[in-house]
């Protein structure tokens, strides 16, 4: 989750209708990946804010772990998945999956957020779409975005299409 830098903390940006975006990358759980730096330390960081110090060979970045973001992704405006459920968040999500092994996945799920609530099973139920409309981002062969209206979507049309 990102806040615009305007609001200074997430705090001041989730009320404000421009204040938050959220980049979604689903993981694949797979038997052969290479291992990330950023697992090895997973435990370290289970709740909000921890901090740990690392060594120069052990410093990554989000990139070591998604990859480039030269992907397609779909774009639309929604709400955060959990409470206070506002409608104000920017919703980026990838149309890929990265790879994870299948034994990493466990330690994702025992991380907190900060209502102290463990983010494993985080999902609410199917909301109002509220005639929400939904954009795909592809990559042309000039390396450069282009952006089209999938659908101006109702529940219906939203069920079709995932």
């Amino acid at each position: 989750m990102f806040f615009k830098k305007d609001y200074t903390h997430y705090e001041y940006a989730r009320d404000k209708a421009d204040g938050l975006a959220i980049i979604s990358i689903m993981f694949k759980p797979t038997l052969v990946v290479p291992p990330y730096k950023v697992m090895q330390h997973l435990g370290d960081i289970l709740m909000p804010l921890n901090r740990i110090v690392l060594s120069n060979d052990d410093i990554f970045t989000l990139f070591d772990l998604i990859g480039s973001t030269d992907w397609n992704f779909f774009a639309y405006k929604g709400s955060l998945t959990h409470p206070p459920c506002t409608e104000n968040v920017q919703w980026i999500i990838a149309d890929y999956f990265c790879k994870i092994r299948r034994g990493e996945v466990p330690l994702f799920r025992t991380l907190i957020n900060q209502d102290e609530i463990e983010m494993a099973d985080n999902f609410r139920e199917l909301q109002k779409i509220n005639e929400h409309r939904v954009f795909y981002y592809e990559k042309s062969k000039k390396k450069e975005k282009k952006r089209k209206e999938l659908m101006f979507c109702n529940q219906s049309t939203l069920r079709s299409f995932v």
